[in-house]
């Protein structure tokens, strides 16, 4: 059988730090919510990359790149240096449009009186200048174009392919069932391809996950939320069923905690059981290279992948997962 293709995904940005539900109090913070530095040791950013450095696997990081009308251009440039020098990772795009309310001078006055909307679907024919801003912004920083866009809170609809295709991206990967249904039927996709507009689309991998009451439910594998067992399963699954490809999706956020400090200046310390996840599953990927092989997004062309290709079935967790995962959370947390 041929080897399964994994993307494993980071979405990089900034944290917004609760600032426009809570102005008078809280402002953003830049880099240091990134790299989450506890005794001189970094458990975000730092560790990503280490961990992918030593299993010699690329990482594809989607920069968000809106959060520089607060903290400006070198703010950005300063996570994707780093990522950059660091080995042969990917820098693609990615942009939350909430970070443009700091383009507002008084934004802390008159966040307070507006409605606020942080989702790419729904935007219309608007979609495509904010896109272009996107990309103007992203071309500032990493000077050249993105070829890979994913939107902020895997909010998608054809309108922000339509425009993709317009701006000349040709990949997206801004479906994720576990974070967000579409609301057109034709981008509900557990992880098979899909062509919408001319703009290949990639879904972030999703699974169901049974319940003890007869229910499930639909989530995204991330590492903050599945477990070492289930994404090693979900792989083996893929494998045999030759489902290709799997998105993983993570943030630098997942493998630290922060402790009490004050509110725009917080301390960090290491999530073990993440972290271990993590480490784990780039283990394992090394080991079986011969069955998965993990790739950048920007080697992606957009004839890769068929995208006709009903999808009959997905990856069910084991009914007990659900129970295991939160079991050993509240114990890592105790």
């Amino acid at each position: 059988m041929k080897p399964v293709n994994v993307y494993i995904t980071i979405d990089a940005e900034f944290n917004i730090n609760d600032s426009l539900e809570n102005p008078e109090q809280r402002s953003p913070i830049g880099f240091p919510s990134m790299a989450r530095i506890d005794n001189g040791r970094s458990h975000g950013l730092g560790f990503i990359l280490d961990t992918l450095n030593a299993a010699g696997l690329p990482g594809t990081f989607f920069v968000e790149v809106f959060s520089a009308h607060y903290f400006g251009i070198d703010e950005v440039k300063k996570m994707v240096r780093q990522i950059e020098s660091a080995g042969d990772h990917d820098v693609q795009l990615h942009a939350h449009p909430c970070w443009r309310y700091f383009l507002d001078p008084e934004w802390r006055q008159t966040i307070k009186s507006i409605q606020k909307n942080d989702s790419w679907a729904g935007r219309g024919e608007s979609a495509l200048d904010l896109l272009k801003e996107a990309v103007e912004l992203f071309e500032a920083i990493t000077g050249r174009a993105p070829k890979v866009f994913r939107s902020g809170n895997l909010h998608v609809d054809a309108d922000v392919h339509r425009a993709l295709s317009a701006a000349g991206v040709p990949v997206s990967s801004s479906v994720g069932l576990g974070l967000h249904v579409p609301a057109s039927p034709a981008l509900r996709r557990w992880m098979r391809p899909i062509l919408s507009h001319g703009v290949l689309e990639l879904p972030v991998t999703a699974y169901s996950e049974p319940n003890l009451f007869g229910g499930e439910r639909v989530k995204c594998l991330t590492v903050i939320g599945t477990s070492w067992p289930v994404m090693k399963s979900l792989l083996e699954w893929a494998y045999q069923e030759q489902s290709a490809p799997v998105v993983l999706l993570t943030h630098a956020s997942e493998f630290s905690a922060e402790r009490p400090g004050l509110p725009n200046e917080p301390k960090y310390q290491a999530n073990t059981k993440n972290q271990r996840r993590f480490q784990l599953l780039c283990q394992y990927l090394q080991t079986e290279r011969h069955r998965f092989c993990v790739k950048r997004f920007s080697d992606i062309s957009p004839g890769a992948y068929p995208h006709g290709i009903v999808e009959k079935t997905h990856y069910t967790a084991p009914r007990l997962a659900g129970i295991s995962r939160a079991i050993g959370n509240l114990w890592s947390r105790f």
